[in-house]
């Protein structure tokens, strides 16, 4: 099995592909694309046209094995059909405008919840320290 393969098995992300992955100092970096060929607007979600342009960036996954994950993408502004304007375009690792994925913010937001301030620090002790309290969910955590 290839390790991209087994990269997009313990990421768990559907509609996702890795196409490359890799380590530096803080832990991994994975490459990975939407399954989906044309860009899907971030706004209202339909079909986009004309490519504006593509930036780098990267979301804050959860850890694997104690690694710190991020997964890094070009993300690209098109030309919505619906909306008529130019929209970043829709990934399916976040719904959000945020650095996290939906399932890093989904698990520190239980943690939140769940446990005490003291045990969610502890369980996401490296994510946090990553987020601070700029992220919405950190928020909750640290108060």
């Amino acid at each position: 099995m290839r390790a991209s393969t087994v990269l997009r098995v313990l990421l768990s992300i559907q509609s996702m592909q890795v196409r490359g992955f890799h380590f530096d100092s803080e832990g991994v970096i994975v490459d990975v694309v939407p399954t989906w060929k044309k860009p899907r607007c971030g706004e209202c979600g339909g079909h986009c046209g004309r490519i504006h342009d593509r930036r780098e960036r990267r979301w804050r996954h959860l850890d694997i094995a104690g690694m710190k994950v991020q997964l890094r993408y070009k993300i690209r502004r098109a030309q919505c059909d619906s909306c008529g304007t130019v929209k970043t375009e829709q990934v399916p690792w976040s719904k959000g405008v945020g650095w996290y994925t939906d399932d890093f913010e989904e698990r520190t937001a239980y943690l939140a919840q769940q446990s005490s301030k003291e045990d969610g620090q502890r369980v996401l002790a490296r994510e946090l320290e990553d987020c601070g309290a700029n992220h919405r969910a950190c928020r909750i955590a640290l108060s």
